[in-house]
């Protein structure tokens, strides 16, 4: 009986020790990192980036369309590019919707900095996306509907969604932003890339729509057509991106993140110390957000507004002159070096 009772319990100790053994097996396997397959998301990330400032950038592109639209009706050759029988419309259009857009934009990316705290980025981002493709598809139905009576009513729906476009396409950006900090750097950069060859693809769409199309309501027809695909196909690849285990993985810091910051909220005390001091960030920051505020507005402040009004010194009854030289010279030049530029950035850090 003795042995009996010495063999159970060894055999206890024994299964005791494979649990605690098993357990710290289990404690001490790291977790396994899933991968990005056919870097899915890496391409996803790249589609969002460029959608976010693709209509603008679409708007911006159909000078064709708009000087259609806005032409003196009263002429007989309401497409003559000599400045003198342009109308008032055609000459300010362009000035407006900047303005318009910067304003939007500007209050738009201050909202985004509070709105983190109470709107998740999944919501933001679908959001977001849905408010571009009404406003896009709104932008597409008014190329068919006749506004030569009422051009001053269409100035205002144009600007209005070119201010909404601009609004929801700073918070995808910035949520976008926001979103690539919880993956590798590539991410980021990749969503960075996206929004700086946006430009280049919106005006090589633009070059192809004069090519192929038979006047300025086809060429806007067709562009405006082309950029509601994109957007919609934009908002199926983030919602094809949010199912993969490799974009759930990595937006699990997020959740534990909010949780910490709910679990200090809650904590009796805490009060005030968890608030972020904005007015501290702004005063580390202020070189690089001057510098940035210089380079943007002067930048900004020439293009596209005042450069639209460029002439080329070609007759002005020759192709190049009557449709390529505006697409090519002011949109097609600068988005080159505005990606360039962006690209450069990567490489040249001895600069900082």
């Amino acid at each position: 009986m003795p042995d009996q009772l010495n063999r159970s319990n060894n055999r206890k100790i024994d299964c005791q020790n494979d649990e605690s053994s098993k357990g710290l097996i289990d404690k001490a396997a790291p977790e396994i990192k899933p991968k990005d397959r056919y870097n899915l998301a890496y391409i996803s990330f790249f589609v969002l980036g460029m959608t976010s400032g693709l209509p603008w950038l679409f708007f911006l592109n159909s000078q064709i369309y708009w000087k259609y639209k806005f032409r003196n009706t009263t002429l007989d050759k309401f497409e003559s590019t000599n400045n003198q029988s342009s109308s008032k419309l055609q000459n300010y259009f362009t000035a407006y919707m900047d303005t318009a857009g910067a304003v939007a934009y500007s209050v738009s990316v201050i909202i985004n900095i509070f709105m983190q705290k109470w709107i998740s980025s999944r919501i933001r981002v679908i959001i977001t996306q849905l408010g571009t493709i009404i406003l896009f598809l709104i932008s597409t139905l008014f190329v068919k509907i006749n506004t030569d009576e009422r051009q001053y009513f269409f100035l205002e729906i144009t600007l209005i969604t070119a201010a909404g476009l601009n609004a929801v396409g700073s918070i995808l950006a910035g949520t976008m932003f926001a979103i690539g900090g919880y993956f590798p750097p590539k991410y980021i950069s990749s969503c960075s890339q996206g929004i700086s060859s946006s430009g280049i693809f919106s005006a090589i769409l633009q070059i192809l729509s004069l090519w192929l199309s038979t006047g300025p309501i086809a060429t806007g027809l067709m562009y405006f057509l082309i950029g509601d695909f994109i957007i919609i196909f934009a908002f199926i690849s983030y919602i094809f991106l949010e199912k993969q285990e490799f974009f759930k993985y990595h937006m699990k810091e997020e959740v534990t993140i909010k949780n910490s910051d709910k679990s200090i909220d809650d904590t009796p005390g805490s009060g005030d110390n968890n608030s972020v001091s904005y007015m501290k960030i702004l005063f580390k920051i202020w070189p690089y957000g001057l510098s940035m505020f210089i380079t943007i507005s002067s930048t900004y402040g020439v293009f596209p507004a005042i450069n639209t009004l460029v002439k080329s010194e070609a007759p002005s009854n020759t192709e190049w002159n009557k449709k390529y030289f505006g697409s090519v010279a002011t949109f097609l030049m600068f988005s080159i070096g505005d990606s360039s530029g962006c690209i450069l950035s990567q490489y040249c850090t001895w600069v900082t």
